[in-house]
């Protein structure tokens, strides 16, 4: 016998999943070879340096500072030297 809640708990999950704003980030421009992460949830500018965090929880902060930002498109662009 199939356990019908679970099914609904696990779909509410997958459901809350695809309503985030999870953005490519590139530097620069919009280009696969400018792709530094996928699947970046927080963007954070401190001091001349941008952090990124993506879904799994991985870091990266990178010299630069914001250029563009369009989470409806799913994309974040940073300018970098």
């Amino acid at each position: 016998m199939t356990n019908f809640s679970h099914i609904m708990t696990v779909c509410k999950r997958t459901e809350s999943f695809n309503n985030m704003c999870l953005s490519t980030v590139y530097t620069n421009e919009i280009s696969d070879d400018k792709v530094i992460m996928k699947n970046v949830m927080t963007v954070e500018c401190c001091d001349g340096q941008v952090t990124l965090t993506d879904l799994m929880g991985r870091k990266l902060t990178i010299d630069g500072s914001l250029l563009k930002a369009e989470l409806t498109d799913g994309y974040v662009i940073l300018k970098t030297e």
